[in-house]
């Protein structure tokens, strides 16, 4: 793992992350206000 700057959102400023070959996982979600989101996530930790 290795420390990296990603945007986060297009209104933001870079936020520094922890990642895998400079990825940092997951999708950015973006919605507008008033909008429902249902989101479903799984952490799968593999030795």
């Amino acid at each position: 793992m290795t420390e990296f700057k990603q945007s986060l959102h297009s209104e933001l400023n870079d936020t520094t992350v922890w990642g895998y070959e400079s990825s940092y996982p997951g999708p950015t979600i973006e919605v507008e206000i008033g909008e429902s989101v249902k989101s479903h996530y799984t952490f799968r930790y593999y030795l």
